[in-house]
């Protein structure tokens, strides 16, 4: 079954506090404002860019990459951090629908007649995955890494597709790829925080270290519990490079500390190599 996107899911509980450090919002007077920590490069924000602006070379290999997939340049925004399709705008049949040119049955998928809300949303998500892999070389997107949900609504008009990007099943924070299925056709397609991910992902550190190298920061200030175990991801981080070359990325544990007497959300981020408060 593919869990359905809610739009609760865009609203964060928590700031997260770079790599080992208390990065939320709170009072000024809060006993913990000495130990805010916030590592310069997070929450990179996208360096939007259409192709006319890149070097003539790099330009015209993702014209060719645009033909392949039927689109002009005018159809296209890319992220200049890590060269991925910021933005595509298409018009894809990729489920059943009165969209242009959509001459796709739910007979011809192999469902029959058209399918309740459930099998709707697997069907929508199979042909995106298979969409994805057949244009992997163009959309420089890997399907495995995708972790979906998808929300069908106004009996099928609408369909919204997030694929949530894991590297050997760890979550890569603010990073996927969402589309869109209007009338039955992919119509929008981007990536967020899309780049070259190149680091171990079996971390030096423990949880269990993670978490004593966080009770010594905020010392002498002692967390009362927790509010999960420490858990991994991976952190992409604002890098001064060129195109393609804009995120680099960090493996942390996440440690959710909370005090007596504060209401607050902590969350801090640890490197799960060299130990760093981020």
């Amino acid at each position: 079954m593919i869990p359905k996107l809610s739009t609760l899911s865009l609203a964060c509980a928590a700031v997260l506090a770079s790599s080992a450090a208390m990065a939320l919002v709170q009072p000024a007077d809060s006993p913990l404002a000495d130990k805010e920590l916030r590592h310069p490069g997070l929450d990179p924000e996208a360096i939007h860019v259409r192709i006319d602006e890149l070097e003539p070379a790099v330009a015209a290999a993702l014209r060719r990459d645009l033909s392949v997939l039927g689109l002009d340049p005018g159809s296209a925004l890319l992220d200049a951090r890590g060269a991925g399709w910021a933005t595509l705008w298409l018009a894809r049949p990729l489920v059943p629908g009165t969209g242009v040119d959509n001459r796709l049955t739910w007979l011809g998928l192999g469902l029959g007649s058209r399918p309740d809300v459930p099998a709707m949303e697997e069907a929508a998500w199979l042909r995106f995955r298979s969409f994805l892999d057949e244009y992997r070389q163009q959309l420089r997107i890997d399907p495995r890494q995708l972790e979906p949900r998808v929300s069908v609504h106004s009996q099928g008009q609408l369909i919204q597709i997030y694929g949530a990007r894991h590297v050997d099943g760890i979550p890569v924070r603010g990073a996927g790829v969402a589309a869109t299925v209007n009338h039955g056709n992919l119509v929008l397609l981007g990536t967020e925080r899309w780049g070259k991910i190149d680091l171990s992902t079996l971390p030096s550190l423990s949880g269990d270290a993670a978490v004593e190298r966080v009770v010594a920061h905020v010392a002498p200030f002692a967390p009362r519990g927790y509010r999960q175990e420490a858990v991994l991801e991976i952190l992409p981080l604002a890098a001064a490079s060129g195109f393609g070359a804009g995120y680099t990325h960090r493996l942390a544990w996440i440690v959710s500390p909370e005090f007596d007497g504060l209401v607050n959300r902590y969350e801090a981020a640890v490197d799960a190599h060299s130990g760093e408060l981020l």
